[in-house]
């Protein structure tokens, strides 16, 4: 039995299934370019502002709105994609015994401290 691939979050957050190739998946591969493409485009946007003059509280808050709407897609996209990654090939890594590797986290808190 195939796999189930996870689709992206709709904006209500709910998410789906669907076979892995074949037209849905294809959508799916398209929405998370969409995403990231999106993603650069704010980034790129936000350096320029910042190099700017002081922004009003208004341009402030809509700047962080719109920057934090982009930086949860592309984790979500990131997520996915490791999803994938994880079910196609196993683990994407592997820890060599005396090499200094990356804390490596699992779902929770992106403040998590490295001691946890």
């Amino acid at each position: 039995m195939t796999e189930l691939r996870r689709m992206p979050p709709s904006t209500d957050g709910r998410t789906g299934f669907c076979q892995p190739g074949g037209i849905i998946a294809d959508i799916c591969d398209a929405i998370e370019d969409d995403l990231i493409e999106s993603a650069t485009v704010v980034l790129g946007l936000v350096k320029a502002i910042l190099n700017g003059p002081q922004l009003t509280a208004d341009e402030a808050w809509f700047m962080l709105r719109r920057t934090t709407e982009c930086l949860t897609d592309a984790l979500n996209v990131a997520e996915l994609r490791r999803e994938r990654l994880m079910a196609d090939d196993g683990p994407a890594f592997r820890i060599l015994p005396g090499v200094q590797h990356p804390v490596v986290r699992d779902r929770g808190s992106a403040f998590q401290s490295r001691s946890t």
